[in-house]
């Protein structure tokens, strides 16, 4: 068993409606005859959410839950928990993630199914969402994805009486041991942070094989595609200068979901390594908290619904990633070295396959998560757990080919990454996890390869440099002397040398001046 600070999971929280104004409004429903978003009629009651169940029940004092719980349903239910008449058709069930920032400095990464539960009264058939939330240190946002599915679908398969707790209640007659009980002990027992950056943990974690690397370092387990999908190169270098001088920025989207725009940023912050962002980070901004856009210190935000121009303080860039313009339209920052410029560009090929409407259409239902058939999926029996019932994505992967991401073959129309390049091969939107690990390679490679050219010139750096190796160009001089005044910047030259963010990017230095990258 894990010690308890050692887990990657901290908590499990669900999300629904107060029992007492459910049956409140289902009572002034069966007596009016007005129906709730039916042409011309009322528009759905609002629900009470409260925190219908959490596992563990009690805080822990390093990182409590119990403040987070009181804002949570904002971020979950974005227009409220409404008593619906149908499913909203494309986005149930359906992921979204979080970050929210703890009273100690550190982040707490939440990962949101929303499912749609049936709710019958004598006059009409309703629907209550509902919200699984795992609480995290750590943004392992695609294992998540994955274990959340696996709860709600072992969840359903239990097959409990009406009105018993859907997860942790016993099974009938006390004795069986219910499956999502297992699986929720087994999540939070037997799931390990590995030790460091050279550990490496394997286990079967909910219905899946699992392989962890230190979510603490450079390591991600999420796409890195969609940063690159929904910004031009140019844009690209803009957003990535902009971040490294911890300015205001804001990344809003009125088409993409809640899911893909936190994942954009996600995988922003990812990319600035060595350095780590700071200051305020919002990837998915409530409607009710947009009066942080006026806050005076640096913040990296993403707005869902978009913004007015009259809503966007002066100090402020936003990103529009419908449009891929800036507002203002040319942001007031140093230029941009060449260094930079000629890595961004080569991520070009990427953008543009990306715009494709196939590849489109594909990022359009990033959110969406579909289930395996639960009544095939009995506890005891000798049907297999499906492999990955967390989305489409998932069920396309088991039908690719396995072909190596770095052989440059291909088949079955499936996209291949040769080491020569970012994109070639037949191409289709949809990519295993070997592709996206080799993608996701390549891209921090390159967004590393800009820090290295960057960083290995300032003295204060790299110890390996001589007196003469100066900054080559006006920009990079420029860019290096503004990146010295910001906390990141203080913060990793404090890092003492056998740090595990430190001694990597001495060792990318090394591999960069040997030619390696």
């Amino acid at each position: 068993m894990a010690p308890f600070d050692s887990r990657l999971i901290r908590y499990l929280a669900v999300l629904g409606p107060e029992a007492a104004s459910l049956e409140e409004e289902l009572e002034r429903l069966e007596s009016s005859d007005d129906l709730p978003d039916q042409g011309g009629g009322p528009a759905a009651p609002v629900l009470r959410p409260i925190t219908l169940e959490r596992f563990p029940e009690e805080d822990d004092s390093e990182v409590p839950l119990s403040p987070l719980l009181a804002t949570l349903p904002d971020f979950c239910f974005k227009e409220g928990l409404r008593l619906e008449t149908a499913k909203p058709r494309g986005w149930s069930p359906a992921f979204a993630s979080f970050a929210f920032t703890t009273g100690k400095g550190g982040r707490l990464f939440v990962a949101c199914l929303i499912v749609h539960e049936r709710v019958q009264s004598k006059s009409c058939l309703c629907y209550t969402p509902k919200a699984f939330c795992l609480v995290s240190l750590f943004p392992c946002l695609e294992l998540f994805r994955n274990l959340l599915a696996d709860l709600v679908l072992a969840a359903r398969s239990d097959d409990h009486p009406r009105g018993a707790s859907p997860l942790l209640s016993p099974g009938k007659g006390g004795s069986q041991t219910r499956l999502s009980k297992r699986l929720v002990a087994q999540i939070f027992f037997d799931l390990p942070v590995p030790a460091n950056h050279s550990t490496m943990v394997s286990l079967t974690a909910g219905l899946r094989e699992v392989t962890l690397l230190d979510p603490s370092g450079a390591t991600r387990d999420f796409s890195f595609r969609p940063l690159v999908a929904c910004l031009s190169e140019k844009r690209l270098a803009q957003l990535f200068v902009l971040v490294l001088l911890e300015r205001k920025v804001v990344l809003t989207s009125k088409e993409l979901s809640h899911a893909l725009l936190a994942a954009v940023l996600e995988v922003l912050r990812a990319l600035i390594f060595p350095f780590e962002w700071e200051h305020t980070y919002i990837p998915i901004l409530p409607a009710s908290l947009r009066w942080t856009l006026e806050s005076p210190a640096p913040f990296l935000m993403g707005v869902p619904g978009g913004l007015s121009p009259m809503e966007i303080p002066d100090d402020v860039v936003l990103f529009d990633l419908d449009t891929g313009r800036t507002i203002p339209e040319k942001p007031q920052m140093p230029p941009i070295p060449k260094s930079v410029e000629h890595c961004m560009t080569r991520l070009r090929t990427a953008h543009q396959w990306e715009q494709r409407d196939p590849n489109k259409d594909y990022w359009k239902k990033f959110h969406t998560v579909r289930f395996a058939n639960a009544k095939s999926w009995r506890p005891g029996s000798d049907t297999k757990a499906p492999d990955s019932p967390s989305s489409s994505r998932g069920r396309h992967r088991r039908s690719l080919s396995s072909t190596s991401c770095e052989s440059g073959e291909e088949s079955d129309g499936a996209l291949s990454l040769h080491s020569s390049g970012l994109l070639s091969g037949s191409l289709g939107p949809v990519w295993n996890e070997d592709q996206e690990r080799s993608f996701r390679q390549k891209v921090s490679s390159l967004f590393l390869e800009a820090m290295i050219l960057l960083l290995h010139r300032s003295e204060a750096v790299s110890e390996r440099l001589s007196p003469t190796q100066a900054p080559e160009d006006k920009a990079t001089r420029v860019l290096l002397e503004d990146l010295s005044r910001t906390n990141a910047w203080e913060r990793f030259l404090a890092l003492p040398a056998n740090h595990p963010r430190r001694q990597l990017f001495d060792q990318a230095v090394g591999l960069g001046q040997a030619g390696y990258l």
